[in-house]
């Protein structure tokens, strides 16, 4: 049996970075970690500061994990007023983090809408893709399914028709809607998260950030989602796939994540036992150890071994160590 070293201890290099896309937007990102790249694309209204910390810094030890915002979301900068917000802009912007960091090629990790992403990226720039892991998302049209309800599809549409309509009153009304006090237990009660795992702070920093979200970008996107299919591509796709599916995704119920493994050819399977749409969050370790034995199968050459690990942690240990030791005499003969 594998031992891995224990990630709370893990000592990773951390980047921050800004990119300049096409448009001149500055798109924040954040690296951690050397070797096989992973590239995250996250799911719609979340930032790269939630959801994700805590399965890439374990994972930052083995591979090299790059996270990073959209536009309009987190710390990177608003769109351009006339730059309607797409999944085609999405990715052009993922080509963008990719060329910045001098990547030829990225494992592919997307969690909703950065399954979507993906998929597109997939379609557009086959080349650039060596894995992908497609975490609780749809492969089209995902208010077609959303909460496995006929209707969510019509509903979507006239919901999203009249904010464009009426952009004055939503800005008004959107941060309302995400007070914590009303959210936070609706959440749990609904099902939309698992109400026995998922951290209080994590709901927190998630719906702070969408009371500071434009409603416009967050819609936009959606339509782009609704309008989108990759229904074609599935059969295709000849790389390496992991697909997580949460029992008890109401946002993309598990069935859809299912016909996905059934389609891509050599795809596994990863069953989250009480998973909600946001798994990764609620059961971290399942993650991001399953994540790694992927990635040890598949791309070995480039993956940080246990030992290898335990010897750079040891490493550091001892250079901190030492780095104390030299430092305590000084400070007793300031304090004489």
């Amino acid at each position: 049996m594998t031992t891995y070293p224990p990630h709370e201890h893990a000592t990773t290099q951390t980047t921050e970075s800004w990119v300049i896309n096409a448009q001149g937007v500055r798109l924040y990102s954040v690296s951690r970690g050397n070797g096989l790249p992973l590239l995250f694309c996250n799911g719609l209204g979340v930032a790269a500061e939630s959801f994700w910390p805590a399965i890439c810094r374990p994972l930052g030890a083995y591979v090299r994990t790059i996270n990073w915002d959209y536009q309009g979301h987190g710390r990177s900068e608003s769109p351009h007023p006339d730059t309607a917000m797409t999944l085609g802009v999405c990715v052009d912007d993922l080509m963008r983090v990719m060329d910045h960091y001098s990547l030829a090629q990225a494992v592919l990790v997307g969690h909703s809408m950065g399954v979507q992403i993906g998929l597109e990226c997939l379609r557009r720039y086959p080349d650039r893709v060596q894995g992908f892991i497609p975490m609780l998302g749809t492969f089209q049209r995902p208010f077609d399914t959303f909460m496995r309800f006929r209707y969510a599809s019509d509903i979507f549409e006239r919901v999203s028709s009249w904010i464009f309509e009426h952009p004055e009153m939503t800005a008004e009304v959107w941060p309302k809607l995400f007070q914590t006090w009303i959210a936070d237990p609706f959440a749990r009660v609904a099902g939309i998260v698992n109400r026995r795992y998922f951290p209080a702070s994590e709901i927190e920093m998630y719906l702070g950030h969408l009371r500071k979200m434009s409603p416009l970008v967050f819609f936009s996107l959606a339509r782009s989602l609704q309008e989108h299919s990759a229904d074609d591509l599935l059969e295709s796709i000849a790389i390496p796939t992991l697909i997580f599916a949460g029992e008890k995704d109401l946002f993309t119920p598990p069935e859809v994540s299912q016909e996905m493994h059934a389609r891509i050819p050599n795809a596994e399977l990863q069953w989250v036992q009480d998973g909600s749409h946001a798994a990764m969050v609620e059961h971290p370790d399942l993650f991001w150890l399953r994540m790694l034995h992927f990635l040890q199968k598949h791309f070995a050459d480039q993956v940080h071994s246990p030992a290898q690990v335990h010897a750079s942690q040891s490493s550091a240990s001892q250079a901190n160590a030492s780095s104390s030791s030299t430092t305590q005499p000084n400070a007793a003969s300031g304090k004489s």
